[in-house]
């Protein structure tokens, strides 16, 4: 697991916080991980669907598999929670929680 944006960081808008997981090597999906953490009062999201994946471009003939990077960011990425008003503590406790859940 690791953030998706390791350059530039100082010219972020610093609205979402993008992890890069292989789902297969710790042997869980997404939906079961994103369960898991919403147990434990932790949201997460996906951002974004590609683009060729909306019903209105695979309409006009785009496959999604033909644009494989996009493919792989949407198959591995997951939000965790960046906001104003986030606590030092809940930081400390979504990544404690990652760590225990992805270990």
């Amino acid at each position: 697991c690791q953030p998706i944006q390791m350059n530039g960081r100082s010219n972020s808008a610093h609205h979402l916080y993008v992890l890069k997981i292989n789902y297969e090597s710790i042997n869980m999906s997404r939906a079961e991980l994103m369960l898991k953490l919403r147990e434990r009062n932790i949201g997460s999201q996906v951002h974004y669907i590609p683009v060729t994946s909306q019903p209105h471009y695979r309409n006009l003939g785009y496959n999604p598999h033909d644009y494989v990077h996009a493919m792989e960011y949407y198959q591995q990425a997951l939000s965790i929670p960046l906001y104003y008003d986030l606590t030092d503590d809940e930081v400390e406790y979504v990544i404690k929680t990652l760590k225990e859940l992805l270990s």
